[in-house]
């Protein structure tokens, strides 16, 4: 719309300044700078416009909808790798960004940015997976009752976050997608550990 507007304000542009022009070889003329003016508003606009936010997006590491889009894609490295180091949690995270989509179309918030936001929201697992429940095989035991040491099981529980932050900064990940994985879990107790 933006580039149409500008090509059509270029056209009366052209138009007034060739106004008192009543000349066949001058109104063929003009003919072509109408017609560039409106190309150039149709397409140099808009073109200029992505290239411009492209460069944005990158220099200042913004979420927009390209960015998330694109983050989106199982193909990603830190997908890919936490679909192959903590399976459980990759399923898990995909059912949460379902749910959590569905749950900010219903009340109007951005679907686009929490879902995206939620495939990466636990990928600080992956550097401890047997430990959380969603990655632990039905025929081993609980770690953490191996471990037999609570402190040092919700530190690993808590640790995560720290870790997947760490983990999001160096696959340079927009910071307010950061600020899911910082804030996902609050600061409330791990009660299971702090009642054993």
């Amino acid at each position: 719309m933006a580039g149409t507007l500008v090509g059509l304000v270029n056209a009366v542009v052209v138009v007034i300044f060739n106004f008192n022009t009543a000349s066949v070889a001058n109104g063929l003329e003009v003919t072509g700078y109408l017609f560039a003016s409106l190309l150039s508003g149709a397409l140099l606009v808009p073109a200029t416009t992505i290239a411009a936010m492209y460069a944005l997006t990158q220099l200042f590491n913004l979420p927009t909808a390209l960015k998330l889009l694109d983050l989106s894609q199982p193909n990603k490295p830190l997908l890919q790798r936490l679909l192959r180091e903590a399976p459980g949690t990759y399923q898990h995270s995909l059912q949460v960004a379902n749910l959590s989509q569905q749950a900010c179309e219903a009340i109007g918030a951005d679907a686009q940015l929490v879902s995206v936001a939620a495939l990466y929201h636990d990928i600080g697992k992956m550097l401890n997976p047997i430990y959380f429940t969603e990655n632990q095989p039905p025929h081993l035991s609980n770690p953490h009752d191996t471990l037999n040491d609570p402190q040092r099981s919700a530190s690993i529980i808590i640790d995560h976050v720290i870790e997947g932050d760490e983990m999001a900064r160096q696959y340079r990940l927009p910071n307010r997608l950061r600020d899911f994985i910082r804030e996902h879990h609050g600061t409330t107790q791990v009660y299971v550990f702090y009642q054993r």
